[in-house]
């Protein structure tokens, strides 16, 4: 049985009215409230949505893990704690995340070096992506990787996203 994890795109929008996405991707066994191997969503930021047929090289910044809460989550963000001198339990803010796709995903390979995935964005193709660590230039940083579309394999298929609380979908091959 293979199983698959879901996946969501948040657009979040800082305090200082910009804005960028946070690709969140399940890792394969992982279940609300816990997980099987490791725990967090893997999570890049990334400033063009993957959903919308993105053609090419996508790069983006490879962040911390997020909690899965943020699989459902929509609102406010907060939770960093603020400069020296702030009063004590003060946070900042981070601005506010909204939900704008969501689906499904299979981790191939997560590695320090490779990250092999496929995904499907409800609505569109299964895919299959590969990234690496961005290897552009003197002024690349340090966390920023590269997302190239593979082709998906003759046959393989991913189901709808699973629903909060029911058990992800398996995959089918023709």
């Amino acid at each position: 049985m293979t199983l698959m994890g879901a996946m969501v795109l948040l657009r979040h929008e800082l305090p200082d009215e910009s804005a960028h996405f946070d690709w969140l991707l399940q890792r394969d066994g992982a279940v609300a409230g816990g997980t099987e191997g490791r725990p967090g969503l893997i999570s890049f930021r990334v400033s063009q949505r993957p959903d919308q047929g993105a053609v090419g090289e996508l790069v983006g910044l490879r962040l911390p893990d997020h909690r899965d809460v943020y699989l459902t989550y929509e609102g406010p963000v907060s939770g960093a704690p603020l400069a020296p001198g702030a009063p004590s339990g003060s946070l900042a803010d981070r601005g506010r995340i909204t939900r704008v796709a969501a689906g499904a995903c299979r981790v191939l390979s997560d590695q320090p070096d490779r990250l092999e995935f496929e995904a499907r964005f409800e609505g569109g193709p299964a895919r299959r992506w590969s990234a690496r660590p961005h290897l552009g230039g003197s002024g690349s940083q340090e966390n920023a990787w590269s997302f190239f579309l593979v082709e998906t394999p003759e046959g393989a298929i991913l189901k709808e996203a699973p629903r909060q609380g029911a058990p992800p979908p398996q995959a089918r091959h023709a």
